[in-house]
C-alpha cells in the first residue's frame, strides 16, 4: 500500500509492505518525509532511521480452518466456536459498509486518546465487519498488501447495551478467523495481526488478544526518512 500526499511545498510518502517501492523511495529521497513498514531488515539507506519490533503472524500454508482453531488458546477457540451457534451474528469480508466502519474506528480511537486517520487513508484497505442482528458491533481494518494482510485497527462499539457486550469479544475473534480463511483462499501468505509491545502494560490486553490465536512472532521494521525542514524538526 502506497500513500503519497502534498503538504504545501513538501511531498510525503507512506509505504506498507511493498519493499520494491520503499527501497526505491529511500534511495531516491525525493520526498521530504518517508515512512515504510517491511519484514526486510536490509532496506536501510544513509540518513534513514530503522525501528524494530515484534509482530504476530498467522501462516496460511497448508492450514485448514480446524488447524487454525487448534492453534488458538482454549478461550479463543471456544469463543469462536460459540459464534457458529449464534445465528444473530453475521460477518462480512470484504465489508462494503466502509463509512460506518470508519466512523466506528474514529470514535474508538478518540475514546482512547488517539488521533484517527482520515477516511481517504484507507482507500486501499480491506474492511471486515461483525454484526449482531445487522447492527455493526466490531470491525477490523487491514492493509491489503498482497501477499500479506496486515491488521491496522481492531475496533468495536463503544457504548453497547448489556445484551451486545457479551458478543463483541466472540465476534471480534471470529473476524480474525474469517480473515485468515479469506486470505488463505485467495493466495495470501499470512495474516499479520499488528505489532506488539510485550513490555508495555497499557497494551497488555490487546497484545494478549493478538497472541491468543497461536500466531508466531517475527520481526518487523519501520523505516523513516526526514529531509529538509522535516529533518530539522527531528
Amino acid at each position: 500500500m502506497v500513500i503519497e500526499k502534498n503538504y504545501f511545498f513538501f511531498k510525503t510518502l507512506r509505504v506498507a509492505l511493498d519493499d520494491e517501492k520503499l527501497r526505491e523511495a529511500l534511495h531516491a529521497k525525493h520526498h521530504a518525509y518517508i515512512t515504510g513498514l517491511s519484514y526486510d531488515a536490509s532496506l536501510g539507506e544513509e540518513e534513514v532511521r530503522v525501528k524494530t519490533k515484534k509482530t504476530p503472524v498467522i501462516d496460511f500454508a497448508g492450514r485448514t480452518d480446524e488447524d487454525f482453531l487448534r492453534a488458538a488458546n482454549d478461550t479463543t477457540r471456544n469463543e469462536i466456536r460459540r459464534t457458529f451457534k449464534t445465528p444473530a451474528l453475521s460477518f462480512k469480508i470484504p465489508d462494503q459498509n466502509r463509512k460506518e466502519i470508519w466512523r466506528m474506528y474514529t470514535e474508538f480511537e478518540r475514546a482512547g486518546g488517539r488521533i484517527p486517520r482520515k477516511f481517504g487513508y484507507f482507500h486501499e484497505s480491506l474492511f471486515a465487519g461483525a454484526y449482531y442482528h445487522e447492527k455493526l458491533i466490531s470491525a477490523i481494518v487491514c492493509y491489503d498488501s498482497k501477499p500479506y494482510l496486515r491488521v491496522h485497527a481492531i475496533v468495536s462499539l463503544r457504548k453497547a447495551e448489556p445484551e451486545l457486550k457479551k458478543y463483541i469479544s466472540f465476534a471480534t475473534r471470529r473476524l480474525v478467523f474469517e480473515l485468515a480463511s479469506f486470505g488463505q483462499a485467495r493466495g495470501y501468505i499470512w495474516l499479520d495481526l499488528g505489532g506488539v509491545n510485550l513490555k508495555d502494560e497499557a497494551k497488555a490486553g490487546i497484545d494478549a488478544f493478538k497472541l491468543s490465536f497461536g500466531a508466531r512472532l517475527i520481526d518487523e521494521y519501520t523505516y523513516t526518512y526526514k529531509g529538509g525542514l522535516f529533518g530539522l524538526l527531528g
